[in-house]
């Protein structure tokens, strides 16, 4: 029996003892004060916002441990790390208010409370151009520790909330388009609209801006900053209708716009965005005397082309056509200028859908300044499928085209295309006025769609798009490869 309760003994003994030397080990490493930071979304992007705002962006908890603590004075340290950045606040603090905490109390500071911690003359590792600036786009530390003011004791361990900051561009324009003409009307409806493009900005408005163009010789990006403003409103919508109760716009007068997208807390804007917010400028003519384009068809002339024409009218100096896939998110517009009432579209999907609009100016061209153009509504036509026996390609072969109009085109411009055979020819160097001669390129299905480079000389090309007249070829190196 003695010998079972000397086991017992020693059994409880050793472990006690073992426990009880980790324990006072790992007491001997624990700090007093224990502290957690967080940061309030959207995050703050530059340092001195965390100095200036009124509003509270982080918020520091402090859990002192130690009962025993009563009145302590105590001073916190900063660390920024991240991107190449090593910060740090100096152990001098100018301008900050005593910090005490008591044993068992929590107590927890915002960023107002501690501001003094965040100015630039309180920091270490940064340049003034880079406190004023935003942080690189990046992950980055905030951490803190806290000293006994006097012994100088460190009384936490270092913690800190990871952010990964990033900076949101600014909204996209979309209509009015660039250089676009607005027919001018007695009860105006013009649909302005933009696309938002922020990922981490939250409660965000929208600032639209409209001015009036004096000197339509000025580039629209100097001449809007230059200009007095003209009308001026916030929004929450990505769009703003501008009607009768509002600044009357004079036709024939050019206009420019911008939107600021606009991220607040409170009373303070965050700087979250690029550009301060700011989006492009657009620049539009409010027209007077230049009609929409009217009676748009469309006609698809094989798989892959397609032609398109309106009613033309005597003061058109020159046309713009736009299109792009139909339903496709972000899809691009492709265009063509010409001066006539057809244009080809070539280099189609099969069996999809497009969609399309045109534009016409009825400005005379002036060097160095884009023409903007008064557009119609959009329209939608879908390709034939593919596989239909009437629309194949034939290679090596002549094609069998009976061609009955010989009436020669006589302004044929840059970026229209014309067929030569079965083969759609677009343009991109043009000399002449009937024949012409230049360089373009083809499209050929059979070779995966490969775009070759062709040149003509002196040819002739009819008012339906036809080569009527001449030889278009390929261009070879010396070496003979296309």
């Amino acid at each position: 029996m003695k010998n079972f309760y000397k086991n017992i003994f020693l059994f409880i003994f050793f472990p006690l003892w073992g426990v009880g030397g980790f324990g006072w080990a790992t007491y001997s490493q624990l700090h007093p004060v224990q502290l957690t930071p967080t940061f309030n979304l959207p995050y703050a992007l530059k340092i001195s916002d965390y100095a200036n705002s009124a509003d509270t962006k982080m918020q520091l908890v402090i859990n002192p441990s130690d009962i025993s603590i009563a009145q302590r004075q105590v001073r916190l340290k900063l660390y920024i790390q991240g991107n190449r950045f090593n910060i740090q606040s100096s152990d001098y603090i100018q301008g900050q208010r005593p910090i005490f905490i008591n044993g068992g109390e929590l107590q927890t500071l915002t960023n107002t409370d501690i501001a003094a911690l965040f100015r630039l003359e309180n920091l270490q590792g940064i340049s003034a151009s880079q406190y004023a600036a935003p942080l690189p786009d990046g992950m980055y530390n905030f951490c803190f520790e806290m000293y006994d003011f006097i012994t100088n004791k460190k009384l936490s361990q270092k913690s800190c909330g990871m952010m990964y900051l990033q900076l949101n561009d600014p909204p996209i324009l979309n209509i009015p388009v660039k250089n676009e003409q607005i027919v001018a009307t007695d009860f105006p409806n013009i649909l302005f609209n933009w696309t938002p493009r922020q990922i981490n900005a939250t409660n965000v408005s929208y600032k639209f801006e409209l001015k009036q163009i004096l000197d339509p010789n000025l580039d629209p990006q100097t001449a809007f900053m230059m200009a007095p403003l003209l009308y001026e409103e916030t929004v929450f919508s990505s769009s703003l209708l501008y009607n009768l109760g509002m600044p009357v716009l004079t036709p024939g007068m050019r206009y420019a716009w911008r939107v600021k997208a606009i991220s607040t807390t409170g009373l303070s804007e965050n700087a979250v965005f690029k550009n301060n917010g700011y989006s492009e400028i657009f620049s539009f003519k409010y027209a007077a005397n230049c009609a929409v384009p009217t009676f748009l068809l469309s006609q698809a002339q094989s798989a892959k082309t397609a032609k398109i024409t309106w009613l033309s009218q005597p003061e058109y100096r020159k046309v713009h056509v736009q299109y792009r896939r139909k339903g496709v998110a972000k899809a691009e517009w492709f265009s063509i200028n010409t001066q006539n009432d057809q244009v080809m579209l070539t280099n189609l999907e099969p069996n999809e859908s497009y969609e399309f609009r045109v534009g016409a100016t009825c400005d005379l061209p002036q060097y160095g300044i884009e023409p903007s153009y008064v557009y119609s509504n959009i329209q939608v036509f879908k390709m034939p499928e593919k596989n239909n026996p009437e629309l194949v390609y034939n290679c090596g072969i002549q094609p069998k085209i009976k061609i009955s109009n010989q009436t020669p085109l006589t302004n044929l411009i840059q970026s229209e295309t014309f067929t030569a055979g079965d083969f759609p020819v677009t343009i991109l160097e043009l000399t002449g006025n009937s024949p012409y001669s230049g360089k373009g390129y083809i499209v050929v299905p059979y070779l995966s769609d490969t775009k070759i480079t062709v040149q003509f000389n002196n040819i002739l090309v009819n008012t339906d798009y036809q080569l009527i007249s001449g030889i278009v070829k390929t261009t070879y190196d010396s070496a003979g490869k296309i």
